[in-house]
């Protein structure tokens, strides 16, 4: 399967912002926790340690290049930091709600969740102003606000894939599952001073990068998703499709997961999803260009490995078709 590009080793520029400092001082400040030990910890930690570069470097690409000179190398880092610490105890806590077998509530998780609040608002206001940090706490205030929605969402409709979704509540519902993570982008667009039309922009084109990124995945992990319980877009419209071919018999009855994936496949449920992931990277793509051309280049990378696999998806399945 193909996985979808990191951003170009080209674009990590050390004197300006380096992912591995970033990567290294994220892991460094939060295993330096009193409390970082337990089961939970080691959750969160599997997270950090990720190399994920189009988080590291998400300040990079989006700093309008007259801003150079009033954003410098150190906020870049700070920013930088800020953003692995948002990414990581952002899928820390949907994993939380995903899991479906625990011996005991995590509720320990909260001292564990305040530090590392503490340490990100410590990064922004390394950064920003009193008069800045105030109308950025309006958005932080939002942007976690619906992502708590969100996890409250998931968890009241754990164990019941076959429940509706379209595709447009899926939309809005993924997008404030990732808000949080949007996060640095929007504090280093207020330190920069952009016009209100830029900042439109540089979300948009950011919500749409998420929003292919996890079609993508959705797509790779419909099997995984569907014996787990977890609900997807390609979940609920495979099942849909399931029960729109069933003549008679008990409408309520769940395919078994071989009958599952084969109607994912043959019925372009799959392929479906990779098309609307291209879509959300052409997006992203275009809401980008002229203002942020690195990114605005990852987005066509991104758009390129995902045109790859839904074209090997639809050769496996007109092969299998023919035998």
């Amino acid at each position: 399967m193909q996985a979808l590009p990191m951003l170009r080793p080209g674009l990590s520029v050390p004197h300006i912002l380096d992912a591995q400092r970033v990567a290294e001082e994220a892991e460094g400040v939060i295993s330096a926790l009193p409390i970082a030990r337990g089961e939970q910890f080691e959750s969160l930690y599997s997270y950090l340690i990720v190399d994920e570069p189009s988080v590291h470097l998400l300040p990079l690409h989006f700093l309008p290049s007259q801003s150079e000179e009033r954003v410098g190398s150190a906020t870049l880092h700070a920013l930088g930091v800020a953003a692995k610490l948002e990414y990581a105890p952002n899928r820390w806590l949907d994993e939380m709600v995903d899991a479906k077998h625990s011996s005991a509530l995590p509720l320990a998780a909260h001292r564990l969740n305040d530090a590392l609040v503490s340490l990100i608002n410590h990064r922004y206001r390394q950064v920003l102003s009193p008069a800045k940090l105030a109308s950025f706490h309006t958005t932080l205030v939002e942007l976690y606000a619906r992502h708590g929605l969100s996890l409250v969402l998931d968890s009241w409709r754990a164990g019941y894939p076959e429940c509706a979704m379209s595709l447009k509540e899926y939309v809005a519902h993924a997008k404030a599952r990732h808000g949080p993570m949007r996060a640095p982008l929007d504090a280093l667009l207020l330190l920069a001073d952009v016009p209100e039309r830029t900042i439109r922009k540089a979300r948009a084109s950011w919500h749409r990068w998420e929003l292919g990124v996890q079609f993508y995945d959705d797509a790779l992990d419909i099997e995984e998703d569907y014996s787990e319980c977890n609900t997807s877009w390609v979940v609920s419209r495979t099942i849909e499709i399931f029960r729109s071919q069933q003549d008679s018999g008990d409408s309520s009855r769940l395919p078994d997961p071989n009958e599952f994936y084969k109607i994912a496949l043959t019925e372009g449920v799959v392929c479906e999803a990779l098309s609307y992931a291209e879509r959300f990277f052409a997006a992203a793509a275009s809401q980008a260009e002229q203002i942020f051309p690195t990114w605005a280049e990852f987005q066509r990378q991104c758009l390129s490995r995902t045109i790859i696999l839904r074209e090997d998806y639809e050769k496996m399945i007109a092969e299998a078709e023919e035998t």
